[in-house]
């Protein structure tokens, strides 16, 4: 007898298999430069008249930075060219693909950028303005800015406008996003490292849409596994509970599975015996053997790869036995979303329950250029998982949101109706295990 071996390529992780086919995205035209159609100096009338006219995706959104800027008053620091370049950076879409019809700025932040340049020394104002004085492009300012609305140092945005200095926008968009909004079926979104990570890295998604010099370090490799690690595997108290999470990789969570399914099998058919199966679990779960229990775990291993074709190979035998046996444990999203995300967003978060009202909550931030994390859930299981919104378009039960996911790398939209009736998770990420939004996470 031998049991086909299963490749841990081919042993679904518990949370997703990958790769469906993705339903069509919305209509959003693209756009050219919204600053070669529209004078931006115009008073607040004129302007809005004259952007009524234009062909953009984000008119309402630049109409309503342009009103919130002017409400901060006429000040010497906001400038007309730096006004400019902030309702630039909100107007002008990323990519010419829907999923990036979102400028590089929001609202929020274009606000954000503008209260810290308010708040700056004078040395570091000037530093800053020197920057977005010395490019043309209107993709490098609005980056410029949005790293000044994330509370870099004046140093650091130095670095990074150099590093972007000259740089188309296609590509701007694609080296400072984690997202995946070229569209062309490659799914490429920020993904977890670890099988249970999807708190932190999920939160990695927020803070990267906010700071692009943080997005750029990941998008190079730096931070992410480590970082998501680090986040995961801290004990933290909540109330009388202490919770610490477990990072295993979702190759080594793979490994762990298969071995569990061919235990299993091997002692249903009768192929182990007891004590050679309970030698095996207890190696494979980290345990100490002792004399008696190596000579059964050596007997069980050699009849276990008999059947299996060789598995598990020692190198396998021992990323399972790294592994304590573990698929690994997670975490809530809060802490992950404090320690990651709150530098760049300056916001702290709280959970709410998903219930009526809340589909219009979210869409109001997302225009805003909130980003916004969602925990899917379903009756096949306990787990939960954690997605990010960053863009909606259409509005109300016409609305189509983007949603991204770090186990599949997937960025895609999302209509409504799918949204309410929890169908999305299973139709446009492979998650067919969750079936409903239980809660979303917005400022406190």
């Amino acid at each position: 007898m031998e049991w086909p071996r299963t490749k841990t390529s081919d042993v679904a992780p518990p949370r997703a298999t990958f790769f469906p086919e993705a339903a069509p995205p919305p209509e959003v035209e693209a756009a050219p430069p919204i600053d070669s159609v529209v004078d931006l100096s115009l008073s607040e009338n004129r302007f809005e008249a004259a952007l009524d006219a234009v062909a953009s995706p984000n008119v309402d959104r630049a109409i309503a930075t342009q009103v919130a800027l002017e409400k901060l008053g006429q000040t010497a620091r906001l400038d007309g060219m730096l006004r400019d370049a902030l309702v630039r950076g909100v107007a002008d879409p990323r990519t010419s693909s829907s999923r990036g019809a979102e400028g590089f700025l929001g609202k929020q932040q274009a606000l954000a950028a503008a209260h810290v340049l308010l708040a700056m020394s004078d040395a570091d104002y000037q530093r800053v303005k020197n920057l977005v004085e010395s490019t043309g492009s209107p993709a490098e300012r609005a980056l410029i800015l949005k790293a000044v609305a994330a509370k870099n140092d004046p140093s650091d945005i130095e670095v990074f406008a150099g590093k972007i200095a000259g740089v188309d926008r296609e590509t701007l968009a694609e080296a400072t996003s984690p997202l995946d909004l070229d569209g062309d079926r490659d799914p490429e979104s920020h993904r977890q490292t670890y099988e249970t990570s999807c708190a932190p890295a999920s939160s990695q998604l927020v803070r990267a849409e906010a700071d692009p010099i943080y997005a750029l370090a990941l998008k190079n490799g730096d931070r992410g596994a480590a970082e998501q690690k680090q986040v995961l595997e801290q004990t933290r108290s909540f109330g009388a509970v202490v919770e610490t999470g477990v990072a295993v990789t979702r190759e080594d969570a793979a490994r762990v599975t298969e071995m569990a399914g061919a235990l299993l099998a091997a002692a249903r058919a009768g192929v182990t015996s007891k004590r050679e199966d309970a030698a095996l679990r207890k190696h494979a779960t980290g345990g100490r053997l002792d004399a008696p229990e190596r000579a059964d775990f050596q007997a069980g291993l050699r009849k276990l790869r008999e059947v299996t074709g060789g598995f598990p190979s020692d190198r396998e035998l021992s990323a399972i036995r790294g592994a304590r046996g573990l698929i690994g444990e997670g975490m809530r999203a809060e802490p992950a979303l404090e320690e990651i995300a709150t530098p760049a967003t300056g916001l702290a978060y709280r959970e709410h329950a998903f219930a009526r009202g809340s589909a219009e909550a979210i869409e109001a931030r997302l225009r805003d250029g909130q980003d916004v994390t969602i925990a899917i859930a379903g009756r096949a299981t306990n787990d939960a998982h954690f997605l990010v919104m960053s863009d909606v378009r259409g509005s109300g039960g016409n609305a189509d949101y983007l949603v991204s996911d770090t186990v599949s790398g997937k960025t895609e939209w999302v209509r409504a109706r799918d949204l309410a009736n929890g169908s999305f998770p299973g139709k446009q990420l492979d998650l067919p295990n969750f079936d409903r939004i239980s809660s979303w996470y917005r400022e406190r």
